[in-house]
């Protein structure tokens, strides 16, 4: 389907009695080529087929349309979807589009195995369609059963395929180094094997955790006997049983998040069926994962003012007068910039305060302090949601400020923060879809009707009075009782969750001998691939002269005629167990290789 446009037309867009900015389109009769334009016009242009259907439930995601029901009878599923099908080929014919019968199939989903070979009788424009037990849709294999084997075989497929791809530019003596081999996998394998494997069961999981493991194999060049726990540390590849809860917990918030502006989150919030095939229900799996314990800040998919709405008298300043970065100047440097920068506002605008705090236990609390001209002072302090970020808790400070303000007429309104990102997220305000942010825009908006509005940057704790009030004030209310309101942005959710993942996986695996103490030793260590492979062969304490016969361990001779045990090794060419993990392996491996002993590791 083409959608031409007039060549180089100039137009602007009339929003109720408002005039938008002028807007040119594209040169040439047609859309480029891969334009996002294309796809969103077709879904408009198809989304009308929505109102077609009828007691039967449809998704749409471009040119990819699925339409099931759920009934007791087979018989009333066929009536019901023919019925709809009929209506969808009105709906095609009238809009010139064409569904062709020999892409389009059916599927049945039944725990009830007579009827796995059931063949339904559903027609589209007088042809039977065909019948499949695995069909794929948007990437998904799904099976009659739901119990997702299908797709995580599919994916374990894949994940070896492109695992030659790691083993080919891997080696014992040569190729790429840790870090680069694991840069690969995480950016053309775990991907590839991380889709949709959140409803998989435990038992799915672990075909797609020997993929990973295999990779991590590769990575660091352990050997086969290595416990697997020892090879994804040295690695840093968390198992997947930890990531697929951060990751759907990022997943279930985001989709919470935007409430009934989503087909998919409307779906999820308004479950109300506790029946389920053979595992538990998507819900539940939530439920019992704890990801639906969070109250989330709603998302809003269009913004709080209209196009024709400007802020010309607002600024967003994200530096000082002079540009210096804070990190490599002096503290006092930088106060002289910012009093400097203070002492250029005029006298008679009144002067905010904003600062957001943090504590180690996670609470947090914001705080604002403002001076006015005629000697009035305010200190507000409050505490905010626990794991509250502190990008958020100077936001909400922003926010308290603007409340104060909206109480005076004053000809200017200066607001200074610490935070740069507040800053840079605000200056960036038509994308803003969070309800909190799009408060303090509307606030803004309200008080640029009557005062200037400028928001400024000043570095932190450079001895700035204002600020030191304000982030006193911070730390105070993080004090304070609980907040009444706890909702948290998405990614904030995802932060959580992440923080308790890793907390987790900076505890070494147990075991007699290995001497890592942090993820990823095998990518920090410098050298060549051989260097790095033999430093974590050491660590893990199974070397090339371990060797396993009839289930018993045996060692291969040291020069010295001793067995050539780790430790062993280690003591007798006069090095440290300390070396293996300290900056200090290079030296290590120059005196594996000065007393003959490299091909023992």
């Amino acid at each position: 389907m083409d959608f031409k446009l007039p060549e180089q037309q100039i137009f602007p867009s009339k929003y109720q009695s408002g005039i938008s900015s002028i807007y040119r389109s594209f040169q040439g009769t047609h859309n480029p080529q891969g334009s996002v334009l294309c796809p969103t016009l077709f879904s408009l242009f198809v989304a009308g087929m929505e109102k077609m259907i009828s007691s039967c439930n449809i998704g749409l995601f471009a040119d990819d349309v699925v339409i099931w029901k759920s009934d007791k009878y087979v018989i009333k599923i066929e009536n019901s979807l023919n019925e709809n099908m009929v209506a969808i080929q009105s709906f095609a014919e009238e809009h010139k589009l064409n569904f062709n019968p020999a892409k389009s199939f059916t599927c049945i989903f039944t725990t009830n195995r007579h009827m796995f070979n059931s063949q339904p009788k559903i027609y589209l424009k007088g042809n039977l369609l065909k019948t499949t037990k695995s069909p794929t849709y948007l990437g998904f294999t799904l099976d009659t059963e739901i119990n997702c084997g299908k797709h995580i075989a599919k994916l374990v497929e894949k994940g070896r395929k492109r695992l030659q791809l790691l083993n080919f530019i891997s080696g014992r003596d040569w190729g790429a180094n840790s870090g680069t081999l694991r840069m690969t996998y995480t950016a053309l394998i775990r991907p590839v094997i991380e889709y949709g494997y959140q409803v998989a069961s435990q038992t799915n999981l672990n075909k797609l955790e020997r993929v990973q493991l295999s990779a991590a194999r590769i990575i660091t060049g352990l050997r086969s006997c290595c416990p697997k726990a020892i090879v994804l540390y040295e690695a840093d590849l968390q198992p997947l049983s930890i990531r697929i809860r951060t990751n759907s917990a990022k997943y279930i918030a985001k989709l919470q998040s935007l409430g009934s502006f989503n087909r998919t989150s409307k779906f999820i919030l308004q479950w109300t069926s506790n029946q389920r095939l053979k595992k538990d229900s998507p819900v539940g799996v939530m439920w019992k994962r704890g990801l639906l314990d969070f109250n989330i800040e709603p998302c809003i998919p269009f913004s709080c003012l209209t196009p024709n709405t400007s802020l010309d008298r607002v600024s967003f300043n994200d530096q000082l007068l002079t540009r210096a970065p804070k990190h490599t100047q002096h503290p006092e440097m930088m106060k002289q910039l910012s009093l400097e920068l203070i002492n250029n506002i005029p006298s008679q605008a009144l002067v905010l305060y904003a600062d957001g705090s943090k504590s180690d236990s996670g609470k947090t609390g914001s705080g604002v302090y403002a001076k006015a001209e005629d000697g009035l002072v305010f200190r507000c302090r409050f505490r905010n949601p626990d794991n509250c970020s502190v990008f958020l808790s100077e936001l909400l400070a922003i926010q308290e400020a603007l409340n104060f303000v909206l109480h005076f007429e004053n000809s200017d309104t200066y607001i200074l923060t610490n935070s740069k990102s507040s800053i840079q997220y605000l200056k960036n305000w038509p994308e803003i879809r969070e309800k909190t942010g799009q408060e303090v825009i509307s606030k803004i908006a309200t008080l640029s009707q009557k005062s200037r509005v400028c928001f400024q940057w000043i570095p932190s704790h450079v001895g700035v009075f204002g600020n030191e009030e304000a982030d006193v004030l911070a730390k105070e209310g993080s004090a304070l009782p609980s907040a009444t309101s706890s909702e948290l942005f998405p990614s904030e959710i995802f932060s959580i969750h992440k923080v308790k993942a890793n907390s987790v996986w900076k505890n070494p695996p147990t075991n007699d001998w290995y001497a890592g103490n942090r993820p990823g030793l095998s990518l920090q260590s410098v050298g060549t691939r051989s260097a790095q492979i033999s430093l974590a062969r050491l660590r893990s304490g199974h070397i090339k002269s371990l060797k396993f016969i009839d289930k018993e361990k045996t060692l291969s001779s040291c020069p010295c005629s001793c067995p050539a045990a780790p430790v062993h090794i280690i003591g007798c060419i006069g090095a440290s167990a300390r070396q293996l993990w300290s900056e200090e392996g290079k030296g290590l491996v120059e005196l594996l290789e000065r007393h003959g002993v490299m091909d023992l590791v």
